[in-house]
């Protein structure tokens, strides 16, 4: 991959610690959501590619469908 979204890994590692925080204020479903929030943004960083804006603040993503189509004809092929 040549373009690495850090931010998505700073806005994953923000929901995993709010969940850590949140489970220990006995609050654990919120928890939960917070930490399923920050799992999908940090699965998702391996797969997005910039769309619009790149290199700025205003820089969006898109998810790359060449790396999911070969990753799922990968799976397929092993069964």
């Amino acid at each position: 991959m040549s373009h690495f979204p850090s931010w998505m890994l700073r806005s994953a590692r923000t929901y995993l610690k709010a969940a850590e925080l949140l489970y220990t204020k006995n609050l654990p479903h919120v928890a939960m959501v917070n930490a399923a929030m920050g799992m999908e943004i940090l699965l998702k960083s391996f797969i997005s590619v910039p769309d619009q804006h790149e290199g700025t603040s205003g820089e969006t993503y898109t998810l790359d469908l060449d790396a999911i189509k070969a990753a799922h004809e990968h799976l397929q092929s092993i069964g």
